[in-house]
């Protein structure tokens, strides 16, 4: 017998119908710190700023630069304090810069933590943090907290997840997320959610994969595969409400970049953007632009690029809220009752059908959809039984 149920629901999910462009503009062919891949970037005080980095065996650095505008760069230091390395992370957090980890990848990694203000004056936070030595794993600010996540130590592929209020004390969220042990994975703070997207779990073995949580510790696969080929060593960045990804490599080096303005329904912003396709690069957002900083196209970069996003988008997208909806419907097939126009979206943020306002009648496929409402901006789960 069919139930009839109010869905008095909201939306934090828009799908864009306009023909979207996105252009990149070189802000230097030669940045004045020697060409490099595998090493951080992100911003303070007004500035972009990267450290370190790879560039051939046995040759790895310790310097720190920063920039107010991607073209002219200053060396903050030529040799900070922490051991020279490639694959470690870093972050924004309190009004300081924090890196972590790195080293050789694989085989002299470190899980040291360190903290400046400046990029000059460095403050050894820890010698040996909680989790074990890596590279290539990520770290970042959520929640007023610092979570480092993945990567891999000297014998296997992780996928544990840590957090720290300050940097030298780490808490274990859980030692096993629900996504596969991997390196060179993205994780952005996104709306109310931490995403873990891409990686690699050995080598040849890439991943298009999209998962989300709101606490480290439990997990949602919001997409088994998302439309960008499988890849690791990409970059990442959130921008205008929208997750991006941004070049990475698989079995060829890309330089495509595609949003998403909830993790799981994914759009190719360009097939082909004006810097050539590489891995090991760095993103970051900075005055109102994204910008891709070095990396690695069969030879290593210190090129720097920026875009200032999409044109010809006549609305902006909120994060989607997927891992938290605010409510949960089980309801039959049958007829619904709906507040306002509603779109109907299933677990890989496909649209299934649209509902007027009113009474509607509905068959889908038993299962998990979200119920997006066009007026209210909020989502919520509806399980769809037979």
């Amino acid at each position: 017998m069919a139930k009839q149920t109010v869905l008095a629901l909201a939306v934090c999910l828009a799908i864009n119908f306009v023909v979207a462009e996105m252009n990149w503009t070189q802000a230097t062919g030669n940045a004045g710190w020697t060409v490099r891949s595998d090493f951080p970037a992100d911003t303070l005080a007004g500035k972009m700023w990267i450290m370190g980095g790879y560039a051939g065996p046995s040759v790895r650095y310790q310097d720190v630069w920063w920039s107010s505008n991607g073209v002219n760069w200053t060396q903050a230091t030529p040799s900070a304090p922490w051991t020279a390395r490639s694959d470690h992370a870093m972050t924004s957090f309190r009004g300081k810069l924090w890196i972590s980890g790195g080293g050789g990848y694989l085989t002299h990694c470190y899980n040291d933590v360190w903290s400046s203000t400046n990029g000059n004056d460095w403050t050894q936070v820890t010698s040996s943090a909680g989790w074990s030595p890596r590279g290539d794993h990520v770290m970042l600010s959520f929640n007023d907290l610092l979570w480092v996540m993945g990567g891999a130590d000297s014998t296997s592929m992780l996928n544990d997840v840590w957090y720290s209020s300050n940097g030298e004390s780490w808490t274990q969220a859980t030692s096993s997320a629900g996504w596969s042990p991997r390196d060179g994975l993205c994780a952005v703070a996104f709306g109310d959610s931490i995403l873990v997207f891409a990686g690699r779990s050995v080598p040849g073995s890439y991943h298009d994969d999209v998962w989300c949580s709101t606490n480290g510790a439990s997990w949602t696969q919001i997409s088994p595969s998302a439309g960008w080929s499988p890849r690791d060593l990409a970059g990442s960045a959130v921008f205008d409400n929208k997750v991006w990804l941004i070049g990475g490599r698989s079995t060829s080096r890309t330089n495509d970049v595609w949003y998403s303005s909830n993790g799981s329904a994914w759009t190719q912003a360009t097939s082909s953007a004006g810097w050539t396709p590489r891995n090991g690069h760095a993103s970051v957002v900075f005055d109102d632009k994204i910008w891709v900083i070095g990396g690695y196209d069969n030879q290593f970069c210190n090129d720097v690029w920026y875009s200032q996003g999409l044109s010809g988008v006549a609305e902006s997208a909120s994060p989607a809220e997927f891992c938290r909806p605010r409510s949960t419907v089980v309801a039959q097939h049958g007829t619904y009752v709906c507040s306002a126009l509603t779109e109907l979206v299933d677990r890989a943020g496909q649209l299934t059908t649209r509902l007027s306002s009113g009474t509607n009648t509905l068959n889908v496929v038993p299962g998990v959809y979200f119920a997006v409402d066009k007026a209210h901006s909020s989502v919520s789960r509806i399980v769809v039984t037979p």
